[in-house]
């Protein structure tokens, strides 16, 4: 009995600190931010999001929190059915992972208070 209780407190244990961890890297890129292109992208805490082009095309897209098996964080925004249309990190956005894991072409976004 007491292997069974301490079974399910480590499951629920490692759940909770689980999600946390999850929530902490959605707090990192949730917001509006515009790119330097004019692009506007507003993240929504429910990993919903909208990208306004040249403040006419409207898109209604989503985007996920990542953590690589290197430890790397990132956010991967869906556009036009591609799930890993695009990749932020650091306050620039990438078209493709390995611009992001090389930092090349990388387009600056800032982000609006």
């Amino acid at each position: 009995m007491k292997h069974i209780f301490l079974v399910t407190l480590l499951i629920v244990l490692i759940h909770l600190f689980g999600c946390n961890h999850v929530n902490n890297i959605n707090n990192e890129y949730i917001g509006t931010f515009i790119t330097e292109s004019g692009v506007k992208f507003e993240l929504r805490p429910d990993s919903t999001a909208t990208i306004y082009f040249d403040d006419t095309l409207k898109y209604d897209v989503i985007w996920r929190p990542q953590i690589a098996k290197d430890s790397l964080k990132y956010a991967n925004i869906e556009f036009a059915g591609y799930t890993t249309y695009y990749y932020l990190r650091n306050g620039k956005l990438y078209r493709s992972s390995m611009q992001m894991r090389n930092d090349y072409c990388g387009e600056k976004v800032t982000y609006k208070d």
